[in-house]
């Protein structure tokens, strides 16, 4: 797993919902020191956490762990 790329990843998706590190943490009930860790590649989210980031992201769970969008007919089960 690549930390810069998944942080530049939550970033990406983040700013494209119109939200900012302090919207996102108030959201997941999180700190926003904790979004910037993330998107510093600095940590990962926790598996606690992951499924409501994705939900709030509109990504999945392999698409956050990737680092990028992952097109249906690139998606292997």
């Amino acid at each position: 797993m690549d930390l810069i790329k998944i942080g530049s990843f939550i970033k990406e998706c983040r700013k494209d919902k119109n939200l900012t590190q302090e919207d996102l943490a108030e959201k997941l009930n999180i700190s926003p020191k904790t979004v910037s860790k993330w998107e510093c590649a600095k940590g990962l989210p926790d598996v606690s956490i992951m499924v409501d980031l994705c939900k709030e992201l509109s990504i999945s769970i392999n698409e956050l762990l990737n680092g990028e969008h992952i097109e249906s007919k690139d998606y292997m089960d």
